[in-house]
């Protein structure tokens, strides 16, 4: 009876039951079941049921339409607060609820019992995603998969998904997207994972490649992700990467992002840091996901650029201090180091730096240029393996060594292969070479280098503080060449700081260009203060330095100058100029002045009240030179070598410093010289002096006093006190090292002095020939008889006599023709008798 009542087919209007209501229920048997319900109301509630339940509820459903039903169309299922629409015809399903939307086509395989369901659209409201593609459920064990497409979360792409025991598992993948964020924020993996997917590294496009995980449905409806078994490997496009929030980000076209077994990779294709190339490098980041060890980031960079300011930030900003930039080179640099997620702390370290030739700035104020650099530096050692520093002209040398960070103290052994240092001039002042020295490293408040073996410390202070210590200056002896190799001793402190320069110390340097008071000046105090746009030197509180830009000036008090000395330093301008080198010599201008100063060499000296010095190195090298000698003063110039001297109304004092007028004494001089430096010309004038007793003027008076003629003049004028002149002129040539006198003219009281020859400085020999004509006769009546005076005593009727003056000038020998005289003197007679009438004409 009832399968005859379906076949025609039951219309019930309602059907009200305990927690059941039904509105316009049809029902009808033709072959399988048709079902039409206007309305189903049921009470209770659907739980806390999510996507995934609901999709597990209808699969349950599923497996019975195809079999024992035709249709089944119910407009509205009413559970608790959820309402669901459900049509199954032609073996097509619809269902909709709060939560998805489902339209497929079923088919039953009853023999194997699997539902197998060809999914049109499959939406979740929550998240807002749609699935199509193919389903099986197998209700007897309870598993269903699936495969197919998706779109949704902003992504689009491929899936795989299958489920059993309460656990879903997945694989998606995606095709090209511009945000994978909706994605993650719905998985919402631990905060660790899923700050370094977004915002630590945006891009403007992703791929994601594969995604896949498992979830666990509990009973309660959440959905419990497992972040450890999750696996996922995308592409980000045109990314960058924030790895601290006080670095600029590493830009990249592309970097690929993986994440397995709790850890998360990045590879860099042509990173970019500030421009500077970072192939090769690459990040991961271990421990994201807590599992009782603590997140670390292991970060592997490849540099090959220059080490600047902005590498060296990467490093100290994770606790790395380096000291130095590159301003010259490139450093092939790999750095591998751990820092931890937690606080930030390095955990391990290592850096290989190579270098084939570079310039390395330490603190922003010394640059060193190295060449076949190799460093390596792991955890808190610091190994030189290698290193040559190279500045050219002045050093080679080789350089290794160790430094500890923890001890802050490092060791090094360094071989000076060539140190030298030559003035632009050519002259040698050091020179060390092949020497090993050991250097000693400590680096707590300020760096302190220590080389032991020429007792010398540097200790440097972050920010431009330098201070040297030189306390045995006798250590460096062997390496002192030129002016600086009479230096025996002495110590030498330096400071310097932000372009200025102090130097102090005391130096044991016995020299031959400064004396005071005539002894020499063997111990030099020394104080001196630098800044770029001057210098002041200070020796011994008695010479005063300043040189400002390219003028130096000079003040000293009773300071004796070598003038040979003097001369040997400014040769090097004298032949540049004199070879018409214009570029040759920098354009200096030095300044001196002196009070109560002699200035000397080694054959004559000058002492000066003051004296005042212009010397201009440049082409063309000239020197002007001014000095006061009482109510005298001599004017000076050297123009290329050619020079040009004037002294006037000068004391005896000055012309005792010239071995020629050594011995003269009062008066006043006069003197010029012109000519080359050292091939000159000039003239001396003195009058009212005396020629006092000396080895040439005793021989000279011990020859004239064995003259009988002599001795029987009344005044003769040369006594042992000396010989009073009225009025002289020299004139000389001085062509070192020998002095020409090509004219002697003397006038005295009671006889007049004519000569030439020469004094030679070096040897000490004098060459003179000079003739002493008497202006006293013997007998005044005798020479006022016209005829007898003339025949006796000649035209003027005085004597006079020939002396030669030779050998050394410290007893040379004198020799006079007056014994020829008196023995000629009866013809010289008869003479003058038979030319007596020519003469009463004249």
């Amino acid at each position: 009876m009832l399968a005859v009542v379906l076949a025609h087919g039951v219309k019930i209007p309602h059907i009200d039951l305990p927690g059941l209501k039904i509105s316009e229920f049809y029902i009808k048997l033709d072959k399988k079941l048709i079902i039409e319900i206007d309305r189903v109301t049921m009470e209770g509630a659907s739980g806390n049921r999510n996507s995934l339940q609901e999709m597990e509820k209808i699969g349950d459903l599923l497996r019975y339409l195809p079999h024992f039903f035709d249709t089944i169309q119910i407009n509205d299922l009413i559970v608790g607060k959820e309402t669901v629409h459900l049509l199954f015809y032609d073996d097509i399903f619809y269902v909709e609820t709060d939560k998805l939307q489902l339209a497929t086509k079923i088919y039953y395989d009853s023999r194997r019992k699997i539902l197998f369901a060809k999914i049109a659209t499959l939406y979740f409201i929550q998240p807002d995603l749609s699935l199509k593609g193919r389903f099986a459920y197998d209700g007897s064990n309870g598993i269903w998969k699936g495969e197919g497409k998706f779109d949704g979360l902003g992504l689009r792409g491929n899936f795989l998904v299958w489920h059993s025991d309460d656990t879903v598992r997945f694989i998606v993948n995606s095709d090209m997207a511009d945000s994978i964020k909706p994605l993650v924020d719905y998985l919402a993996p631990p905060e660790p994972v899923k700050v370094w997917i977004y915002p630590k590294i945006p891009a403007k496009q992703y791929i994601l490649h594969y995604l896949k995980g498992e979830l666990t449905l509990k009973k309660d409806g959440s959905i419990i992700i497992d972040p450890t078994k999750m696996e996922g490997y995308a592409t980000a496009y045109d990314a960058q990467i924030h790895f601290h929030p006080d670095l600029p980000p590493v830009r990249t076209p592309r970097i690929d992002v993986s994440f397995r077994h709790n850890t998360l990779g990045f590879k860099l294709h042509h990173p970019r840091y500030r421009k500077k190339k970072l192939d090769g490098s690459r990040v991961r980041i271990r421990n994201l996901i807590p599992s009782g060890k603590k997140p670390e980031l292991d970060a592997h960079i490849v540099v090959q650029d220059r080490f600047d300011e902005s590498v060296r930030k990467i490093l100290e900003t994770y606790g790395i201090p380096i000291p130095f930039v590159q301003t010259r080179g490139i450093v092939d640099a790999i750095v591998d180091f751990t820092v931890s997620l937690t606080d930030g702390r390095i955990v391990s370290y290592k850096g290989d730096y190579r270098s084939e030739s570079a310039e390395l700035l330490f603190d922003n104020a010394i640059p060193v240029p190295v060449r076949d650099l190799h460093v390596v530096s792991r955890n808190k050692t610091v190994t030189i393996e290698h290193c040559r520093i190279t500045m050219k002209p002045y050093l080679e040398a080789k350089f290794r060594g160790t430094i500890d960070l923890s001890a802050r103290e490092g060791s090094f052994q360094s071989t000076i292969e060539k140190l030298r240092y030559t003035t632009s001039k050519g002259v040698n002042l050091f020179k060390m070479e092949n020497k090993p020295l050991q250097v000693m490293m400590a680096f707590k408040e300020d760096i302190l280098f220590d080389i032991p073996d020429l007792k010398t410390k540097f200790r440097y202070r972050p920010g431009g503080l330098l201070r040297v210590s030189a306390t045995n200056l006798e250590t460096y002896k062997p390496y002192l060449l030129g002016p600086l190799k009479p230096l025996k001793n002495g110590y030498i402190h330096l400071l310097y700081k932000k372009g200025k320069t102090d130097i102090r110390g005391k130096v044991i340097y016995p020299n031959d260009i400064l004396s005071y008071r005539h002894t020499p000046i063997e111990q030099l105090d020394i104080d001196i203060h630098h800044t770029p746009r001057k210098s002041i030197v200070k020796i011994n509180d008695k010479i005063t330095l300043v040189q400002q830009g390219e003028t130096t000036t000079i003040d000293m008090d009773k300071i004796d100058v070598n003038i040979t000395g003097v001369q040997k330093l400014i040769d090097p301008y004298l032949k540049s100029s004199a070879a018409g080198l214009k570029n040759s010599a920098a354009s200096r201008v030095i300044h001196v002045h002196a009070g109560e100063s002699t200035l000397y060499t080694r054959f004559a000296y000058l002492p000066c009240d003051t004296f005042d010095l212009k010397i201009t190195t440049a082409h063309p090298f000239s020197l002007l030179f001014e000095s006061t000698h009482g109510s005298g003063h001599i004017n000076a110039i050297i123009y290329n070598d050619d020079i040009k001297v004037i002294g006037k109304n000068l004391p005896d004092r000055v012309m005792h410093g010239i071995p020629a007028f050594k011995n003269l004494y009062g008066g006043y001089f006069d003197f010029d010289a012109v000519g080359k430096i050292d091939d000159f010309n000039g003239t001396v004038v003195f009058k009212d002096t005396l020629w006092a007793k000396n080895a040439v003027y005793n021989n000279i008076l011990a020859v004239l006093n064995s003259v009988p003629a002599i001795l029987m003049l009344k005044n003769p004028g040369f006594s042992n006190r000396g010989f009073k002149i009225e009025k002289g002129i020299v004139k000389y040539r001085y062509k070192a090292p020998r002095f020409h006198f090509e004219q002697i003219d003397i006038k005295g009281e009671s006889a007049n002095i004519f000569g030439k020859g020469f004094i030679d400085l070096e040897s000490r020999r004098i060459d003179v020939k000079m003739r002493i004509k008497f202006l006293e006769t013997i007998s005044k009546t005798m020479h006022k008889i016209p005829v007898a005076g003339y025949i006796l005593f000649g035209k003027d009727g005085t004597i006079s006599i020939g002396l030669l003056v030779e050998g050394s000038l410290d007893d040379p020998t004198v020799r006079t023709s007056a014994a020829k005289d008196i023995v000629t003197a009866p013809l010289n007679i008869i003479k003058r008798t038979f030319t007596f009438p020519f003469h009463l004409f004249e």
